[in-house]
């Protein structure tokens, strides 16, 4: 678009040259056109090269007597032959011409030759627009200010935002503005150039949980919707079959709604004493202290807290059991895929006495779909733990996975807002918050680092290089059974029966590991627990002190409000 704006301001120019170089006669009509389209279909730096290798500069050949001249060069133009692509010689005005700038105007070629120094290969590119505006503000300190509110890292290892950072959702952009214009009164800057900056660190406030489904945004979005997404009917599904992008949609769509049909039949079903039926999921990262009035709490990095949850499904169950909350912060534990395994563990446990296990989960490869925890299910189903004859994990469509789980950690959220300020000062008070959500229908399960073993995947890497292997991306179903170390599957839920792929090395024991993940507690870093100590307890009641003053700390410890790890 700019180089036809630029080309109509310089249409071709007809002259009769009447010079010595008997230019006209060289370069007809017909050729001189070609040339000025071609000149103008080039960007405006390739432009710059062409007239900087059509000009000869050499030093001038006469000087005048009487006054300093400022004129130092002699200048000769050439064009190229459009059909012989012989250079030939030419007069300036037939140059101007044939290019289509004014006869009596060598702005142009003088810009371009003086800004390059002599002998020089190419043209000084253009360089409008590519300075810093005058006014550009520095925004190291407002980048300062956001991170210092300390956005957090989700606990899912997402590949489609490796990088996005949350923040918590009473927080606004509105009061982070209002408290930078306090702090920085000599660097104010615009609402909107802080919320630019915001948006700049990749940070959302959005819940997680909450987010909607990207691979049907991403279709809707930006898929062309005039040439084949008619609409959804059946009679568009001709249409549809020569759209990579519409069966690839469709195909999702059609395995959500296979996903949340199955997942309604087992919510409404009644179950009997001896199955267990869940959802599962890990809350949102929740910090600890939580003191929504105390804006000191918001720039001091906080304590990590961990709620898996597994909750009922169904009404019919309800009666005589209650959802599980399996809880851990990060001085005790982190959330690499062994640590969530022994989450798992330890609510399978506590229902030993079902013969039956049935978990919804979402497809979060790192906490529900991996080696390390079919690995541990597979010695778990075999070994005098539990009772349990058979544990299956059934998996939601990416994006469409809204499950029993959500309600609890609705729940839960709710009875935070209903404490006293919103306060919830030390790991006691959060499992208190659980245990009293729900109407009480929660049982807590804490975890201590006696909980956490080095769990690992014994997967059979030959194995997974046999052809037709099945891929955790493509599973939809999986089941362990006691009595066998094989891994039964299905990739789609329409499937009546199971395929099977024996997973595990030979070498495996198929025995639960009870080796200590670490000898102690994973502890926090030594200088998070002191700016806690420092800024935060001192605003706490006595009796929360004790949990802070106690807290372990390890200085190989990463902080996991920054790091997954």
């Amino acid at each position: 678009m700019r180089i036809l704006r630029a080309a109509s301001k310089h249409p071709f120019r007809e002259i009769n040259c009447s010079c010595k170089n008997k230019c006209n006669i060289k370069v007809n009509l017909e050729q001189r056109r070609k040339i000025h389209e071609e000149f103008w279909q080039l960007d405006a730096n390739t432009r710059r090269n062409f007239i900087y290798h059509r000009v000869y500069r050499s030093n001038k050949n006469q000087s005048t007597i009487g006054h300093v001249s400022r004129r130092d060069s002699t200048f000769a133009y050439s064009l190229v032959h459009p059909e012989s692509n012989e250079e030939i010689s030419v007069c300036k005005v037939f140059f101007l011409t044939t290019l289509g700038f004014h006869p009596k105007n060598d702005a142009v070629v003088m810009s371009v030759m003086t800004a390059a120094p002599r002998n020089a290969s190419t043209a000084v590119a253009d360089k409008r627009g590519k300075h810093p505006p005058s006014n550009k503000m520095d925004v190291t300190e407002i980048r300062q200010h956001i991170l210092s509110h300390h956005p957090q890292i989700s606990h899912y290892r997402r590949e489609h935002a490796p990088k996005r950072k949350y923040l918590p959702n009473d927080l606004t952009i509105r009061s982070m503005h209002a408290d930078y214009l306090d702090k920085f009164p000599d660097n104010l800057c615009s609402y909107e150039t802080y919320r630019k900056s915001v948006s700049d660190e990749n940070i959302s406030f959005t819940k997680l949980g909450e987010e909607q489904c990207e691979v049907c945004l991403l279709y809707y979005n930006s898929h062309d919707i005039n040439t084949c997404r008619m609409n959804v009917n059946a009679q568009s599904q001709e249409a549809h079959r020569h759209c990579d992008a519409c069966l690839e949609w469709r195909n999702h769509i059609e395995r959500a709604r296979e996903a949340r049909k199955q997942y309604r039949q087992d919510a409404d079903a009644k179950w009997s004493d001896d199955y267990s039926v869940r959802s599962v999921d890990l809350q949102k990262v929740m910090l600890i202290p939580t003191m929504p009035g105390c804006k000191t709490a918001v720039f001091t990095s906080r304590v990590v807290a961990f709620n898996e949850t597994f909750a009922l499904m169904g009404k019919h169950s309800k009666a005589n059991r209650k959802n599980l909350v399996v809880a851990w912060h990060e001085a005790t534990a982190g959330r690499k895929a062994e640590e969530i395994a022994a989450a798992y563990l330890t609510a399978l446990k506590y229902d030993r006495n079902v013969k039956h296990v049935t978990y919804w989960l979402d497809n979060c490869a790192g906490q529900n779909k991996n080696w390390c925890l079919f690995t541990l299910l597979s010695c778990l189903i075999n070994s005098s733990k539990i009772e349990a004859d058979d544990i299956t994990l059934k998996y939601f469509e990416t994006g469409h996975t809204f499950m029993s789980a959500d309600s609890v950690h609705h729940g839960i959220e709710d009875q935070m807002r209903k404490l006293p300020g919103g306060n919830v000062y030390d790991f006691n008070d959060l499992c208190d918050v659980f245990r009293q959500s729900n109407s009480g229908n929660v049982e807590v399960l804490t975890m201590s680092h006696a909980d956490f073993c080095d769990f690992k995947g014994e997967q059979s890497l030959s194995k997974l290089k046999q052809k037709g292997r099945p891929k955790l991306a493509d599973l939809s179903e999986v089941k362990f059974v006691r009595g066998s170390r094989l891994l039964f599957f299905k990739t789609d839920f329409t499937s009546s029966s199971y395929s099977e792929f024996d997973f595990l090395k030979k070498t495996c024991q198929l025995t639960v590991t009870d080796r200590l993940l670490r000898s102690g507690p994973r502890g926090i870093p030594v200088t998070k627990k002191a700016a806690i100590l420092k800024k935060l307890v001192p605003l706490m009641p006595h009796s929360r002190h004790t949990f802070w003053n106690d807290i372990a700390t390890g200085d190989a410890s990463a902080d996991l409000v920054d790091s997954f790890d």
